[in-house]
């Protein structure tokens, strides 16, 4: 469901929205590893900030 709403407020489909935050995924965990936060640490089913907007973390 999140997937679908992100692709309908970004003009992209649910599979293209999968597809991006699987590529996007080991970048985002490199920045935050560089940043010292790894990925365990964050808090899990609740939104972190990410560049200005509170984003869903639920892996």
């Amino acid at each position: 469901m999140l997937q679908e709403m992100a692709g309908e407020l970004f003009g992209a489909s649910q599979p293209t929205v999968s597809r991006y935050g699987t590529l996007l995924r080991p970048v985002n965990r490199s920045a935050l590893k560089q940043l010292g936060f790894g990925i365990a640490r964050l808090p899990c089913g609740e939104p972190v900030p990410v560049d200005g907007f509170l984003a869903p973390c639920w892996d």
